[in-house]
């Protein structure tokens, strides 16, 4: 019979399969349907937005909350960052981890400073966002 999880070990799996569900499969999904349905499903528009436009920001919106709670449950389970410049150098997960969290919180503001498709400044940041 297989041992019962302790508490540790249930918060270091629950961080992989929020981290996993968040950028497999949200993050996944997102830049799925703003690269190819950004152009074909525009017609069911929802609150002056396109279908597509409206799935695509739910979908980041729960790969920023994923990634803040899997920071959660990480931080949870080492109770800190317990990790010395020697273990950081051998295995730089908890490192990328961070910078990850970083970048998803940028990004929305990143959107937030994009102009509209219509204005004539877009393409002007075409290469910045």
């Amino acid at each position: 019979m297989p041992e019962p999880l302790s508490q540790r070990d249930l918060l270091l799996k629950c961080h992989g399969v929020v981290m996993v569900i968040a950028w497999l499969g949200c993050a996944g999904s997102g830049i799925l349907l703003a690269r190819y349905y950004k152009e074909t499903w525009t017609d069911g528009e929802c609150c002056g937005e396109a279908q597509w436009f409206l799935w695509h920001r739910f979908l980041m919106f729960l790969v920023w909350a994923g990634t803040i709670a899997g920071v959660v449950l990480i931080v949870l389970h080492t109770g800190g960052w317990p990790y010395s410049l020697a273990f950081v150098m051998t295995n730089p997960h908890p490192v990328l981890g961070l910078a990850t969290l970083v970048l998803t919180f940028i990004q929305p503001l990143m959107a937030l400073c994009r102009p509209t498709p219509v204005s004539p400044l877009r393409s002007s940041t075409e290469i910045l966002f």
